[in-house]
């Protein structure tokens, strides 16, 4: 009878993790305006916001990175200015840290690793801007592409990765080793975040 009762118990706690690590994230830090100053003669962009949400049900995940002023564009032909937005998702450790895979995608099995960038060239002809991601998972060979946009103002730059199984179900709770470098400037570290069920789940 214990061994039953047990059983329904284990049961029922597997059911209610399931029920957790299934419901959306999302999370998001402000970063300060820094003071530097523009890199070589390049207008140098700063990022203000970097949100995240990931759907562990079907495995989509967006990011959205909102820069103080807006992007810049060159004017020299052939050539282009771009901003790389990078980060890990993954659990918290001990000290409330966020562990994350390093650049090499390795780590917990399951974890994220995320490389964003946007490329925009500028004259002759129309500003073109190619946006482009790629995810990793942790501990395998997956590499998920992804698409996505600019605003038309310029400061806000979303990366949309459309449903994939190789992404669903992950136990992903917070957001780590943040940083967003423009053109060839020195890296902007972030601040990492938690992943948090939306209040109205």
């Amino acid at each position: 009878m214990r061994t039953a009762a047990a059983l329904s118990a284990l049961a029922l706690l597997l059911l209610v993790a399931g029920l957790a690590t299934a419901v959306p994230r999302t999370g998001g830090v402000d970063d300060p305006q820094d003071s530097r100053p523009p890199f070589e003669g390049t207008e140098f962009a700063d990022a203000s916001r970097v949100t995240v949400s990931y759907e562990p049900e079907d495995g989509s995940l967006i990011a959205t990175l909102t820069l103080v002023a807006p992007l810049g564009t060159t004017a020299s032909p052939g050539a282009s200015t771009f901003a790389d937005l990078t980060f890990g998702a993954g659990a918290t450790g001990p000290g409330g840290v966020c562990v994350v895979p390093d650049p090499a995608g390795e780590g917990r099995a399951g974890d994220l690793r995320v490389a964003a960038t946007i490329d925009s060239n500028g004259p002759p002809g129309a500003i073109t801007d190619l946006v482009r991601t790629t995810v990793q998972v942790a501990g395998g060979p997956q590499l998920v592409g992804a698409s996505g946009a600019i605003s038309a103002d310029r400061r806000v730059i979303t990366w949309t990765v459309a449903p994939d199984p190789a992404l669903a179900g992950r136990d992903l709770d917070c957001v780590g080793d943040v940083a967003m470098s423009y053109s060839f400037s020195d890296s902007d570290a972030i601040a990492g975040f938690p992943l948090t069920t939306p209040p109205d789940r």
